[in-house]
């Protein structure tokens, strides 16, 4: 009777009386009934949905099973997935609706008997009208499309990349793989952080859901470079490993395939004169493998093993033509983008072992890898080759005659196979001491495996490392100092990013931490500034004797680009270009890990069974996204001999992607 009467009332439709009776319409709604919910490992959910899972594709299936009353929201929300640590997009496809259904974000107060962005600290999208809901029961149409149905895919996503600050979050969403509307700017929660949520509002309503890594491959929306990503092809891979079809295990042409246990069986078809050939298409390289061995089982004119782009064509050999590179058994030759093969080794028989791999190990300069070969289980030398400009390199067998056979073993289930054992290596580590206690430390840090690249773990310590002071990474390249007496462990870099795009232009840098921090850092894959709440609730305030913002000024200095000094406050209205100094909004990060390891930043020590051992994080940091200041912890002696004090701090507000953490470096004190 209340909404009755307000409704009927002559007001006039203004933005704000909309807002106002939405509001009183969706509390009336609350307030009449009780909400009867689920909570499991999964999700947090209304028990009016029916939830299954499928367990090869990882999709999640909901169907509203409640009430025949007209509308009877239901919703769940995904508490496994918080938002910006596991995943930061999902998409639902809709297999039926009666009239409207809710995708988008929410915290973990959010009513499960409503849709998502009609309350406080929840967006969403619904398909009725088409129409962005942010916190309020009115909504923002913007002409995006016809009402979505039955086959259509919305998404809905954080971009993390936004530099809109620290307490703000750049919400967007998609249909059928595009974005639509403008990005929505919405508040963090005040407590933990957004998951994903579902409302389905009639009784026979359902929908398919992928969220979580092992669904990326099934999007029908992808970022630049999706097709190339860690996660794209973990969870290709493990899906055509769990059908047991090596048809979608290997690209090929005129190629029987066949598996026995860990092997691959490649055979060239008989009736066919031509050379047959067979790309690994779900062992992509640096991501899934970066070794591979063939056993030559029945040979008449040759065979080829190589790597190849995505993209190489299967009429010839691999290394005959572009982006490709081979070893052939029948005269020992490497071919490499060329018809003409130079003389590498001896040649390979029946029953020889070659092997392949590329060493991402060595520094063979800007934009280029090494890949080496090896002959039943021994090195027989490398060959340098330029990365490619898009995708990843793949294995790539090819037999020259009717009847030729070869053994393939590709894959971590084969590692143990190996004729050459520094193939089976996850890590350039040897048997190291000084390594294996920092090891000790690292492991009882106790981080989750999925953050973790082990390939990329090096020891530095006087045995294992004698190069040279200092490298060059990124365009244009930037020096930074060699991390000697340190151990890296590799950081796995997030799916979502172009890797290669990274590593070869971004500068390389150090970042000192804390063990109260490394995790919280890594799980939401960025440095965090004062303000920001660690994944244990602890929130992060300005340390103590550290400089407090708005007491000095930023001056640009005159015959340096992009060099700064930090000075007294300059006057208002000064036109020197200075600015005032902020270093609570600032990151900041050292190309000397020598300044990096300082205690204001990495601690005095921090004891783990009789030893004491420092956290310092490596980063790639994109060029030209950060101003080069002088140091700022009052230290007059030279701090670095490899740098001018001047030249000590580089600071930049902008979060990841500009910062990307690759590595944690321990040392021990």
């Amino acid at each position: 009777p209340v909404w009755t009467g307000l409704y009927s009332m002559e007001v006039e439709e203004s933005a704000i009386v909309k807002e106002l009776f939405g509001l009183l319409a969706i509390e009336l709604i609350r307030a009449s009934r009780p909400v009867p919910t689920v909570d499991d490992s999964d999700a947090r959910y209304h028990r009016s949905i029916q939830k299954s899972k499928n367990a090869v594709d990882g999709f999640y299936s909901l169907k509203h099973n409640g009430s025949v009353k007209r509308e009877d929201p239901a919703a769940l929300q995904f508490k496994s997935f918080p938002f910006g640590t596991k995943v930061d997009y999902f998409e639902v496809e809709i297999l039926h609706q009666t009239e409207a259904i809710g995708i988008g974000l929410a915290s973990e107060i959010y009513d499960l008997s409503s849709f998502p962005g009609w309350h406080r600290e929840s967006v969403g999208f619904h398909t009725d009208n088409s129409g962005l809901y942010l916190e309020s029961g009115t909504a923002t149409v913007e002409n995006i499309s016809a009402k979505p149905n039955v086959g259509d895919v919305i998404g809905c996503g954080i971009n993390y990349s936004a530099n809109i600050g620290v307490e703000k979050h750049e919400v967007f969403f998609t249909l059928n793989g595009r974005k639509i509307g403008s990005p929505y700017i919405i508040n963090r929660p005040k407590k933990g952080t957004f998951f994903a949520v579902v409302s389905l509002l009639h009784a026979g309503d359902q929908v398919e859901i992928s969220i979580g890594p092992e669904c990326r491959a099934n999007w029908k929306f992808r970022r630049a470079g999706t097709a190339t990503t860690a996660v794209y092809f973990f969870s290709k891979l493990k899906r055509i490993l769990s059908l047991g079809d090596t048809r979608k295990e290997i690209r090929s042409r005129d190629i029987l395939c066949g598996k026995e246990g860990p092997c691959y069986i490649l055979r060239h078809r008989e009736g066919t004169a031509d050379s047959a050939v067979a790309q690994f298409s779900a062992f992509p390289f640096g991501i899934a493998v970066n070794y591979f061995e063939v056993k030559i089982l029945k040979q008449l004119k040759g065979v080829g093993i190589g790597l190849a782009a995505e993209n190489y064509g299967l009429e010839s050999f691999p290394g005959c033509s572009s982006e490709s590179v081979a070893f052939r058994s029948n005269d020992g030759c490497v071919y490499q983008e060329s018809a003409i093969g130079k003389s590498f080794s001896s040649p390979a028989r029946e029953g020889d072992v070659i092997g392949c791999g590329i060493n991402y190990s060595s520094q063979v300069g800007v934009g280029k890898r090494e890949i080496y070969f090896t002959h039943n289980g021994k090195k027989t030398g490398a060959v340098t080759v330029a990365v490619l400009h898009i995708g990843a390199f793949f294995a790539t067998v090819a037999l020259a005659s009717p009847g030729d056979r070869v053994q393939v073993l590709i894959g971590p289930e084969s590692k143990q196979h190996w004729k050459y054992i520094e193939g089976g290596r996850e890590s350039t580590l040897g048997n190291c001491s000084y390594e294996t206690q920092c090891r000790n430390y690292f492991r009882a840090l106790n981080l989750p495996l999925r953050l973790l690249c082990p390939k990329f773990d090096k020891c530095y310590c006087s045995t294992c490392y004698q190069e040279g002071d200092f490298y060059q990474r990124g365009v244009p390249p930037k020096r930074y100092g060699m991390p000697r007496g340190w151990v890296r462990f590799g950081i796995k870099v997030d799916s979502g990013l172009e890797v290669d795009t990274i590593f070869e232009t971004y500068h390389v840098a150090f970042h000192g931490t804390t063990p109260l921090l490394v995790k919280s850092i890594l799980e939401s894959r960025q440095l965090l500034l004062p303000g920001d709440t660690t994944t244990n609730g602890v929130k992060i305030s300005v340390r103590k004797g550290h400089i407090q913002d708005g007491m000095l000024s930023v001056v640009p200095t005159p015959d340096k680009p992009d060099h700064y000094r930090v000075g007294n406050k300059h006057r208002e209205g000064c036109t020197c270009g200075c600015e005032v100094f902020m270093p609570s909004t600032m990151f900041f990060t050292s190309p000397s890990i020598k300044y990096s390891e300082n205690p204001a930043y990495a601690g005095k020590g921090f004891v783990h069974e009789g030893r004491s051992y420092k956290l310092v994080f490596q980063v790639r940091q994109k060029p030209g996204t950060y101003k080069i200041l002088a140091e700022t912890i009052g230290q007059k002696d030279k701090i670095d001999p490899l740098f001018e004090n001047s030249e000590m701090e580089w600071c930049t507000p902008q979060r990841y992607p500009s910062i990307v953490i690759t590595g944690l470096m321990i040392k021990i004190v």
